[in-house]
């Protein structure tokens, strides 16, 4: 009180006379209350369509069709005041057609594979998979506005894939083994593979592509020469010698041939192809040594 050079007595005859502070004394709202609810519902509306606001796009809707100076402090008042309803969030980019795939769909397909690779033993379950570095156009991580329901850690914005500039092919097994990987770029990159300490054929495998893609010649030289030839190395033990093998891999058009599947099932090598677009839920390639790739090149991208 002394602050504001008030005098005890006169609060307490205030206090007595039934004055009372204000609830809000805040500034008041420069929209309709339903135009508020309206802007609410398009928030909603296109996280639900998985493109999630952004929050200057949102400022700017609101100047163009509403006549409001809708500054970065007048989002937060509005944020404020409607924060059982919608909150601020970060968006990060997922492939556009991963995000509609059914549950149900999902379900299934995890039963049947777990029935498969059970019956198999670790050192001979492989993971086949391939990652590039990806010319995204809305690959950066976004300021979006999304509903209260949201977990603000797993908000996501559709992108479409572009150019890679090259792809790594990597093959692990579920004990952990991995096998020398398929690099191909389009440019000449051996120069660079040995000066970082690479040796091209025993700790990398090169080739040369444009563009970078990984076709069929490619991965049956590559099953050919690295898959079977490890498998037969280890059927020549003998508490290996009658297990069947298993290839886990997505169903890429490049991987899924009536030529490489009779020379894999020759060899006692299942293939198990997952349906198109769920690499990300299912192949642990994609989750667990990718997932690290691509975390260290978002945090690139976005810093």
């Amino acid at each position: 009180m002394n602050v504001f050079n008030i005098s005890e007595t006169l609060v307490r005859r205030a206090i007595k006379a039934g004055f009372q502070m204000p609830n809000d004394p805040g500034r008041h709202p420069d929209l309709p209350i339903d135009d508020e609810k309206k802007l609410i519902a398009m928030i909603i509306e296109r996280e639900i369509r998985g493109n999630p606001i952004v929050h200057v796009e949102f400022r700017k809707f609101v100047q163009e069709n509403y006549n409001v100076g809708a500054s970065t402090g007048w989002l937060q008042y509005f944020v404020q005041r409607y924060s059982d309803e919608i909150q601020k969030a970060k968006s990060y980019p997922q492939d556009d057609l991963r995000m509609t795939i059914p549950r149900e769909f999902l379900i299934a397909h995890f039963t049947n594979m777990k029935e498969i690779v059970e019956n198999c033993c670790s050192e001979l379950c492989f993971n086949l998979d391939e990652v590039g570095s990806s010319d995204w156009e809305e690959r950066k991580i976004k300021k979006v506005l999304v509903s209260k329901s949201s977990d603000p850690k797993t908000v996501n914005h559709a992108v479409s894939r572009k150019f890679k500039h090259q792809t790594l092919v990597a093959l692990v097994s579920s004990a952990g083994d991995a096998l020398t990987p398929l690099l191909i770029a389009s440019c000449d990159v051996e120069e660079d593979l040995n000066k970082n300490g690479y040796r091209i054929g025993d700790d990398v495998i090169f080739r040369y592509r444009k563009p970078p893609f990984i076709n069929k010649e490619l991965f049956n030289e590559y099953i050919i020469n690295v898959l079977i030839p490890y498998v037969s190395s280890l059927r020549q033990k003998e508490e290996y010698s009658n297990e069947p093998a298993v290839l886990l891999l997505d169903s890429c058009s490049a991987h899924v041939k009536d030529e490489i599947l009779r020379i894999l099932g020759e060899n006692s090598i299942k293939v198990v192809a997952f349906p198109a677009h769920i690499t990300n839920i299912f192949q642990a390639l994609d989750l667990v040594l990718f997932g690290v790739f691509k975390k260290k090149a978002d945090a690139t991208i976005n810093s």
